[in-house]
């Protein structure tokens, strides 16, 4: 796992009523996310340890706007949108070709790992990148849980996550992707228009990217990207997608290369 600092420093803390013996939980937020140990983070952005999971917490201010946040590859609703049947019916999915054995996928906004659980469970073997360390964080603690469930092992160990910049990381070596999926932060709505809770965070204590340069550096990478859009948003690139999946809200763009 590739380390990755920012200018602000972000923290993590343990819940103190609990009996936590696990130490290689604490020396992963620290080593290799880059989280600096608070023991009561009230004003802080925070992940919080509780010897179970790692769920995301904002500060004490924004509390009655946000609650907090965990990865759980277990949800139900996530579990049936993977099941076979329902595959083939998920836009991603479709708009990837992704029901073939074996693709080598790339998935450069990680967030909480949906889409890339939906791939893995299609088989394709994911590599997700994450550039915000405490997303970084629950994303791979989510992930290390579910490589301890029997039902859910499988799948997981087809997935591989890295904490950096997508347009960094891809430009570090020579990599190569069947498929490259970007699922990009919408542009605002009007301001009586409510994103759903993981945009919120994403919007208060997110890293926004240069979505050019990495769609640009997709396509460097891999044969076909995917890029994800509201349905009315304009498309990415100085170059028009080569084609599109329009669904009732959103659409997928398709860069072939």
């Amino acid at each position: 796992m590739e380390h990755h600092s920012l200018t602000k420093p972000y923290f993590y803390t343990v819940r103190t009523d609990a009996n936590i013996q696990n130490q290689a939980t604490e020396t992963l937020l620290a080593q290799h996310f880059g989280l600096h140990y608070h023991p009561c983070p009230e004003h802080q952005w925070h992940v919080l340890w509780d010897g179970v999971k790692v769920s995301l917490h904002p500060p004490a201010e924004l509390r009655s706007e946000i609650t907090s946040i965990s990865v759980d590859f277990d949800h139900q609703n996530l579990q049936r949108r993977c099941r076979r049947a329902n595959l083939e019916h998920e836009g991603l999915i479709r708009a990837a070709k992704a029901l073939r054995p074996s693709l080598q996928a790339l998935d450069p906004t990680g967030g909480l790992g949906r889409d890339s659980w939906l791939l893995a469970s299609a088989g394709c073997h994911v590599d997700v990148i994450e550039a915000h360390p405490l997303v970084a964080a629950i994303l791979h603690d989510g992930w290390r849980r579910a490589c301890l469930q029997p039902q859910h092992a499988a799948t997981a160990q087809r997935i591989r996550i890295y904490h950096g910049r997508a347009e960094a990381w891809l430009t570090q070596g020579k990599r190569h992707y069947d498929i490259a999926c970007m699922d990009t932060l919408f542009p605002l709505r009007a301001k009586n228009a409510k994103p759903d809770k993981f945009m919120q965070i994403l919007r208060f204590c997110g890293v926004r990217c240069d979505e050019n340069a990495l769609l640009e550096a997709c396509r460097n990478s891999a044969q076909r990207t995917i890029v994800k859009r509201r349905r009315s948003d304009p498309a990415l690139g100085l170059k028009p997608p080569q084609g599109q999946m329009i669904f009732n809200q959103i659409r997928y763009d398709l860069y072939i290369d």
